[in-house]
C-alpha cells in the first residue's frame, strides 16, 4: 500500500546478475536495468564455526544478531547469577573491564563444544563458559559471488566513497552486502 502506483513490486529470489547484458534473473522473470542498486543485506552464518550452529539458541549458546536469538539470550542473562560469560563485543568488553571482569581479547573462535561448554580458538586456546554470547560470522548473498561481483564471501567489491561496484558499471551496492 505505501508504494506509489507506478512502482511494480516483485517478490522473487534473485538468481543471477548479468552486468554485460544489464539483466537480473529472478525466480519469476528476467528484468533489464539501466542502473542497479543492490541492498540485499547479509546473514549470520554460525555454521562457519564448528559446533556453533546446532546449540544456537539453547544449551547456553546465544546470539543477539537475530530477534529470536536476542529474546532467548535476554532470558538466559536474566537467569544467570554467576559463572563464565563469554562475549566478543568491544563495548561490553570495556564495561566488563571497569567491573574487574577478566577479559580474553583477540580470541578468534574456531569451534564450540556445547556438551563440554568450551570454546576453542584457531591458536589452540580453550575457554570454558557457562553462557556463550556469540557473534557468528556474517556472509553476503551467494548471488553476488555467483555473478562475479563479490569477494568470495558474498560481499560486493564496492568503492567506499561512491558505493559503485568495482567489478561492473551501472551497479551500486549499499548496506550489509558490501565489502565496505
Amino acid at each position: 500500500d505505501p508504494l506509489p502506483r507506478n512502482v511494480n513490486f516483485l517478490s522473487a529470489d534473485i538468481l543471477r546478475i548479468d552486468p554485460e547484458k544489464k539483466t537480473v534473473e529472478t525466480s519469476i522473470t528476467t528484468l533489464r536495468y539501466d542502473f542497479l542498486i543492490g541492498a540485499m543485506g547479509c546473514r549470520v552464518a554460525p555454521e562457519e564455526v564448528e559446533g556453533l550452529a546446532e546449540p544456537m539458541g539453547k544449551d547456553g549458546v546465544h546470539t543477539f544478531y537475530t530477534l529470536e536469538g536476542a529474546v532467548a539470550m535476554r532470558a538466559a542473562l536474566e537467569r544467570m547469577t554467576s559463572g563464565r560469560l563469554v562475549n566478543a563485543n568491544r563495548v561490553l568488553t570495556a564495561m566488563a573491564q571497569e567491573k574487574c571482569v577478566n577479559v580474553v581479547a583477540d580470541f578468534a573462535a574456531e569451534s564450540v563444544d556445547a556438551a563440554a561448554k568450551t570454546l576453542r580458538s584457531f591458536d589452540g586456546r580453550t575457554l570454558e563458559y557457562d553462557l556463550l554470547c556469540a557473534i557468528p560470522p556474517n556472509v553476503g548473498p551467494q548471488v553476488i559471488d555467483d555473478s562475479e561481483l563479490g569477494d568470495g564471501t558474498g560481499y560486493a567489491l564496492t568503492d567506499p566513497r561512491t558505493l559503485k561496484s568495482r567489478k561492473a558499471d551501472f551497479i551500486y551496492f549499499l548496506g550489509d552486502n558490501t565489502n565496505v
